[in-house]
């Protein structure tokens, strides 16, 4: 038998977490299965990774929920395809999806949450955020299957949109755990290449976040951190944060502002964030609300102690004082001590990488892609009953 071909749908073509999960599913399912393809924007770091992993690629815009050319799109990549089930990811990917599914034989839509508080959920509009709350609620009930990445994205969704019961499932982000580089194999001298590229002065404690520039992660919450313990213990501390967004400029003043220039780089996108990650010393994730937090698995895995704000998908992942440390989110002070504990202590900083080991194993997106897969079998064997 043909393996069944599944068509992810996204309408975002940068390379962040949900393109990333996009990436693990069609890496680890078992192509005598199951054929990934993916329809997406047609340029972005997104279309470039498929491409490397020679993953079928569609272009389509997938512009707005108006959007018909892109429903018309989707349909006949649907029939020339032969797709046996369309897994969407995001809103618009997911509403445009299921127009396209109902266009062509009404093959079985699986859609995945990635946000506590998608977009809808922060219009000011009352009449407009209800209007968009029954359409999402609309939806979640003509998918086949409804899969959250986190218990509190599935909480927060189903407080505002209604139950899904057996609908709805959990399966969180995952990583190759395996991949590597890993800090304690990384050699001296390569670490300190590492560093001097990225413009860390000698003899700095090396804190490094993976974060898009945006105001849901917290940045500022780091740049305050920053500057405690600049005051604190000067020239002892450097923050790096890999990522692009629109924050960028307003980041870069108030570091100014804060007088910590000199010690939180900036870097942009980062080709190769595993290698930042193994030289580095520890990792944060200033998140208010993260929804999971694959860096923060990332960086479990490179061997990073790890400390996190105590909100959202992170209170899944750590356990604390075990395998990461916690601090309130937007409490700076909060974060500087943590950070200065991990600093001074070997032996706590030993503690948590063996604990962060221990526990990451639970994210393999090996293990991972088997609970997607029967996630797939009972969708489409539904699709199969109607």
């Amino acid at each position: 038998m043909a393996p069944a071909a599944v068509l992810y749908v996204v309408c975002d073509s940068d390379l962040y977490g949900t393109q990333r999960n996009i990436l693990s599913a069609a890496r680890r399912l078992d192509p005598a299965c199951y054929k990934p393809l993916v329809a997406s924007p047609p340029r972005g770091r997104f279309t470039d990774a498929l491409r490397s992993e020679k993953i079928p690629h569609f272009p389509v815009p997938l512009a707005n929920l108006r959007d018909t050319s892109s429903v018309a799109a989707l349909r006949n990549i649907i029939a020339t395809e032969n797709v046996a089930l369309v897994h969407a990811h995001l809103g618009i990917s997911a509403f445009l999806s299921l127009a396209a599914a109902r266009l062509s034989g009404n093959p079985p839509v699986v859609a995945t949450r990635h946000f506590i508080e998608d977009r809808y959920a922060t219009i000011s509009n009352p009449a407009l955020k209800r209007l968009y709350t029954r359409i999402y609620a609309r939806m979640n009930k003509r998918f086949a299957r409804v899969i959250f990445v986190s218990e509190a994205v599935r909480s927060a969704i189903e407080r505002r949109e209604g139950a899904l019961g057996e609908r709805g499932v959990v399966i969180p982000n995952g990583i190759d755990i395996l991949r590597g580089p890993f800090k304690e194999e990384l050699l001296t001298e390569d670490s300190e290449r590492i560093r001097d590229r990225f413009g860390v002065p000698p003899g700095r404690f090396l804190v490094s976040t993976l974060s898009r520039l945006a105001p849901e992660k917290g940045l500022d919450t780091l740049l305050e951190t920053a500057a405690v313990l600049e005051r604190a213990l000067p020239g002892r501390f450097h923050f790096i944060v890999a990522g692009e967004g629109p924050l960028r400029e307003s980041l870069l003043s108030a570091a100014a502002a804060l007088n910590v220039s000199a010690s939180v780089t900036l870097a942009g996108y980062v080709d190769n964030p595993g290698e930042l990650l193994a030289a580095s010393d520890a990792f944060v994730l200033c998140s208010r609300a993260e929804p999971f937090g694959i860096a923060l698995l990332e960086a479990m895995a490179a061997g990073l102690p790890c400390v996190a704000a105590g909100a959202g998908g992170p209170l899944e992942i750590i356990s604390d004082n075990d395998s990461g440390l916690f601090f309130a989110p937007g409490d700076a002070r909060g974060l500087a001590a943590r950070l200065l504990d991990i600093e001074a202590d070997l032996s706590l900083r030993e503690r948590l990488v063996r604990g962060a080991r221990a526990r990451v194993v639970n994210f393999d997106e090996r293990s991972l892609s088997l609970l997607l897969a029967s996630v797939y079998e009972e969708a489409i064997a539904l699709g199969k009953r109607r």
